[in-house]
């Protein structure tokens, strides 16, 4: 229940016995989460819960597991609008409010429905009055506990005369001034048209009726019910244009067994704790599958062993890793640098004193004659020029490397302005935010030249003497450490680069030197060292959420932010009004910038090196993710906590089609160098750092 007055107190009544609460039993959602996630589905829907059971077990953990949840409110028996016999009493009401009471402290609920399949024929449309008013009365509610969750109505499939006017009667706003006030903001559809082989023609006719609609649409039911076996190949239609421009994807019906005129069906066999996925879960997995995009091959030097650190002062420290590894007959496959490699930390540069072009194209030509490999870091933002001496050109046929005024040139920045292929503000001028070079701009993928200047810059880089295998690819989120285009109309010769952190020399949490010395292991002549100060708790605790409290929406600061844990979107990333070329804005495509910038790399990767098998990984991720590059967690403190964290990681990323992923650690200890390469046929990669003197 949310805190304050405005939180209606409800009598207790009792619940009726004809159902089973699927949110009240944690240990069975503990059982049934892994299928779900086998599926990678965002979204469940539940039919019926009991508002006097606790549901936190169930709810958190698919919180953390991305899983949002659409809870219907009505009840079996006379805990619904009657279909024959319609009325909408206070009644009625309060057990609707009483279950929102239950559910409104979890940060996972994206809607609540009001209805599902009230009216099934047109003899029953007079219903639809009743379900205007439990939409009415429901938001009425939920605005007075400020809650963002969606209202939603499930309709019966029927024909087309009175289906669409029942949706569009729903969505409407009779007062004309389109507060919303009695008007659903989601209206689901359960539909079963496609059963075997069918086309995508079946849905035509439902495309057209709701090409125009006014609220989001989707399946709230779909999935063959009439010829078994179910092949589920309407997945690739329902969640692929034109369908996806109109539909907001569906809910595949029914994960727990289900009775249908033609007999059951589930997706699933459950026996106690014991899930068995039937035929029909296979099916549904391999075509939600192929639709999110198989992982992409890897190259087999890939899986060997990497090393990579933040803080290798010159090409000269670089060099001694590999040479001091070959020394001690440690197997090296991979030699990674990260942004010391830049000059004035701007991509697609070398620092010319203790990075220069020719003694990196030398290392690195070492590298590959000994067949070894060398990937460096690509940073999301390019940095904005300040002054003129910044301005030398560089072609793809003429490389140059030259200093002027104590700036060396940076092409990359002045050729995208000539290809018009940066992100933009909402006028039309350049969006400046700031990053690790200082203040920077950023690629907009949605610019029909931007993958060609990708490729050209990739290119140029090679060229120039950083013979790289792959490419590493960080900060995509994109990150922007400022809210709005901080750059514009700011004194742009301010921004700072950053510095690599100081290095770490303390011990694992847990470890006390003064007792068991200095060697930091775990176990000593096998008694456990670990104490009971550890951070467990400290990880595992959940920040507060951030939410607006703007009565209309601001591009910067949207009412739905939903398991944000930093409150304005707009904090430490590319501001959410900055506008693409197509004229949305990273409100609406934030999520993807990473996974787009992913595909723009492999192709320019194929392009430059033909026949070769692309080298990625990138700290941004998304569905379909895998199919174009692989994953790094993100920087990882050097704790016991952190490597059991990172393990899980790596094993979540599996379930995502991302196999190859990988972790980093900051400044281990000796003995957790040796425990990570021990573990490395589990973690494929790991970037160790090792702290001074050891």
């Amino acid at each position: 229940m949310a805190p304050g007055s405005s939180s209606r107190v409800l009598p207790t009544r009792s619940k009726p016995s004809t159902f089973i609460d699927p949110l009240m039993d944690g240990s069975a959602c503990a059982r049934d989460l892994p299928f779900l996630q086998q599926l990678q589905v965002n979204t469940i829907r539940v039919y019926s819960v009991n508002s006097s059971l606790n549901h936190d077990d169930c709810m958190n953990a698919f919180s953390q597991a991305g899983i949002y949840t659409i809870i219907d409110l009505a009840l079996p028996g006379n805990g619904s609008i009657d279909r024959n016999s319609p009325t909408w009493t206070t009644s009625l009401l309060d057990q609707y409010i009483e279950t929102i009471n239950v559910f409104n402290k979890y940060d996972n609920v994206l809607a609540y429905n009001v209805g599902n399949e009230v009216i099934t024929d047109p003899t029953q449309t007079g219903a639809a009055a009743f379900i205007k008013a439990a939409a009415r009365d429901v938001r009425a509610y939920l605005n007075s506990i400020k809650s963002s969750a969606l209202i939603g109505y499930a309709a019966i499939d029927g024909d087309d005369n009175w289906v669409l006017p029942l949706a569009e009667y729903l969505s409407c706003d009779p007062s004309g001034a389109n507060s919303g006030s009695s008007a659903i903001d989601l209206f689901g559809l359960n539909n079963y048209e496609w059963c075997g082989d069918a086309s995508p023609s079946v849905y035509s006719t439902k495309n057209g009726d709701f090409a125009g609609y006014n609220v989001a649409a989707y399946f709230s039911e779909y999935g063959c019910v009439k010829q078994p076996p179910r092949l589920w190949s309407e997945v690739p239609t329902i969640f692929s244009p034109p369908m996806s421009d109109i539909w907001s994807g569906g809910v595949a019906f029914s994960y727990f067994p289900a009775e249908s005129n033609d007999g059951q069906f589930a997706m699933v066999t459950i026996d106690g704790n014991t899930v068995t996925p039937n035929d029909d879960f296979e099916r549904l997995k391999e075509q939600y599958g192929a639709l999110v995009g198989y992982p992409t091959w890897q190259p087999a030097w890939g899986f060997g062993f990497h090393l990579c650190r933040w803080g290798y002062r010159d090409a000269n420290e670089t060099r001694e890793q590999v040479t001091k590894m070959r020394e001690a007959n440690i197997p090296l496959e991979v030699m990674w640098n990260d942004i010391d490699l830049y000059h004035a930390v701007r991509d697609f540069t070398t620092e010319p004193v203790s990075f220069p072009a020719d003694e990196m194209k030398a290392f690195i030509g070492d590298l590959t004659a000994n067949q070894q490999h060398y990937i460096p870091i690509v940073d999301a933002a390019i940095a904005k020029v300040v002054n003129a001496s910044d301005v030398v050109r560089t072609t793809s046929t003429d490389i140059v490397d030259v200093q002027l005024s104590g700036s060396t040139q940076y092409d990359p920045y002045t050729r995208g302005n000539e290809l018009d292929i940066w992100t933009k503000n909402p006028d039309g001028s350049e969006y400046l935010g700031r990053s690790r070079p200082g203040y920077a701009v950023f690629p907009d993928w949605f610019a029909n030249d931007t993958g060609a200047y990708w490729t050209e810059a990739l290119r140029n880089w090679s060229r120039a003497g950083v013979n790289y295998s792959g490419i590493w690819l960080d900060v995509n989120e994109p990150t922007s450490l400022c809210i709005g285009s901080c750059g514009t109309g700011a004194n742009l010769s301010e921004a700072t680069v950053q510095s690599p952190p100081a290095l770490v020399t303390e011990y694992p949490e847990g470890y006390n030197a003064s007792i068991w010395g200095p060697s930091g292991n775990i176990t000593i002549n096998g008694t456990l060292t670990f104490g009971n100060d550890s951070l467990v708790a400290h990880i595992h605790a959940k920040r507060g959420l951030g939410a607006s409290g703007e009565p209309s929406v601001d591009l910067n600061d949207p009412p739905y932010t939903l398991h944000n844990a930093y409150g304005v979107l707009s904090n430490n990333k590319v501001s959410t009004n900055a506008t693409h070329a197509n004229g949305a804005v990273e409100l609406d495509t934030h999520n993807l910038w990473g996974l787009m910038e992913e595909k723009a790399t492999h192709l320019s990767l194929l392009e430059l090196r033909p026949g070769k098998r692309p080298f990625m990984i990138s700290r941004s991720t998304f569905p379909s993710s895998g199919r174009w590059t692989g994953h790094w967690l993100g920087d990882n403190i050097s704790k016991w906590q952190y490597m059991y964290l990172s393990i899980q990681g790596v094993l979540q990323f599996q379930l995502f089609q991302i196999p190859f992923a990988r972790d980093t650690n900051h400044q281990p200890s000796e003995a957790r160098v040796l425990r990570a390469c021990g573990r490395g046929l589990v973690v494929l990669i790991a970037g160790l750092n090792r702290p001074a003197g050891t």
